[in-house]
């Protein structure tokens, strides 16, 4: 499946309160072929914001009020990650 599709798909489960299935559609996105070529990845910097918002509405959804562990480690990183890759 194309990588517009399954961001699209992630973005719907989120919408449906389901961040588990977006997380697991977010992991099906590929490279392009001609990454190595591209200054920024969209497709890469969509997905880090997508895994953010998932594993944010993850832990609200435990009833965590502020992510804690893991989830708030791999949020914290997916949020640096795209800032990084906009220069910010």
């Amino acid at each position: 499946m194309s990588n517009p599709y399954l961001l699209k798909q992630a973005r719907l489960a989120l919408a449906m309160d389901n961040p588990r299935l977006a997380i697991e559609e977010l992991q099906k996105i590929t490279p392009p072929s001609n990454a190595a070529r591209l200054p920024i990845l969209l497709d890469d910097a969509n997905l880090k914001i997508a895994l953010a918002q998932a594993y944010l509405q993850e832990a609200s959804e435990r009833g965590i009020g502020v992510c804690t562990g893991g989830t708030r480690d791999r949020a914290t990183f997916a949020i640096a990650f795209v800032l990084s890759a906009f220069g910010s």
